[in-house]
């Protein structure tokens, strides 16, 4: 029995119908008009100034002044020590990546500084101590030094692992009140990369600096609580917080290393005779002389990183710590 004509031209058709159906639908997928193209995003989005620090609180005080105009890379990961910390060939490579370099003194800047003229001629150097109130090494518990200049201080040129690159102490972060003197140091230098973003970086700066100082009047209150206070900590990095609210900083390494068996027994009868119940201890750096101070007395760890990005949350923290040792323990050693 032969098929109607009709039912054997569309059994002919219909693969080729199907063969254009699909066509139709790639097409749509594909159709340049129903997207947008990369060209036409990247010319929408505003440059980005490149940006290098050397540790993450440093990210935080560029970010707050350059925000979504600035992309900061950070030299040292996080969680290891900026003291010791050796970059690899990669990092180097990627110098040239960025237009500046915000350092802060750090002994691991050494390599960057040996090799920057090779690796990034074009890079602007811009250091955030310019201008502050330098300590000096906070192993040697020698104070202020004036204010930081382009040349080194005499008397200082030989340093160990964890000290400044010219015998000056580091970390000045730690103290609001030398950020808040930093962040005019970038603000002007965002605005010559980005002049016509000045405007926009001075109000960042300003809205920053009010945060600042509210965030100085929390800690001054608790630090009411504690008059004769002393800051027990494994590592000295809180001498600018220390100098900045009227505490004593207590520190275990002695010249960036473990204490000798006399001076650590020494340490602990001062710590038993101050009354001090706590030790702030970084998770960056471990070591046998905290196991026993831990186990020599009745000392509890608290730890706490002076390199956590969130440098406000940060602070808080510590500030938290201290209000919570004075109030629960009032005849301790951070209130005496």
């Amino acid at each position: 029995m032969s098929l109607p004509k009709s039912v054997l031209i569309f059994t002919y058709l219909t693969p080729f119908l199907l063969l254009l159906c699909l066509a139709g639908c790639r097409s749509e997928v594909s159709d340049p008009e129903s997207q947008p193209s990369s060209s036409a995003s990247s010319e929408q989005a505003e440059p980005l100034i490149p940006v290098l620090v050397t540790v993450d609180p440093l990210r935080w005080i560029v970010e707050q002044i350059g925000g979504d105009l600035v992309q900061v890379s950070v030299f040292v990961p996080a969680g290891r020590e900026p003291e010791t910390f050796a970059p690899s060939p990669r990092q180097m490579s990627q110098l040239a990546d960025h237009k500046v370099f915000f350092r802060a003194g750090l002994a691991c800047e050494l390599p960057l500084l040996a090799k920057l003229n090779s690796l990034a001629p074009e890079m602007k150097i811009v250091d955030l101590r310019d201008g502050l109130n330098m300590l000096a090494d906070a192993h040697d518990h020698a104070g202020d030094v004036g204010k930081r200049s382009e040349h080194e201080h005499e008397g200082h040129e030989e340093h160990c692992a964890c000290q400044g690159l010219d015998g000056l102490d580091p970390h000045f972060w730690m103290s609001p009140e030398c950020v808040r003197e930093s962040l005019q140091t970038v603000t002007k230098e965002l605005s010559t990369q980005r002049p016509e973003k000045s405007e926009v970086f001075e109000a960042n700066r300003k809205a920053t600096a009010e945060r600042l100082t509210s965030l100085q009047e929390t800690i001054r209150a608790t630090v009411t609580l504690m008059p004769q206070r002393v800051l027990l900590v494994y590592h000295p990095a809180y001498g600018y917080f220390c100098r900045e609210f009227g505490l004593e900083q207590l520190s275990v390494e002695v010249d960036g290393k473990s204490p000798k068996p006399a001076a650590l027994g020494a340490l602990i009868r001062q710590i038993k005779e101050k009354g001090i119940k706590k030790i702030i201890i970084q998770p960056e750096f471990s070591g046998s002389s905290v196991e026993s101070i831990l186990s020599g007395s009745e000392l509890t760890a608290f730890v706490h990183s002076p390199l956590n990005p969130d440098y406000e949350a940060n602070l808080h923290e510590l500030n938290d710590f201290l209000r919570e040792e004075a109030l629960q323990n009032p005849d301790s050693g951070y209130n005496k």
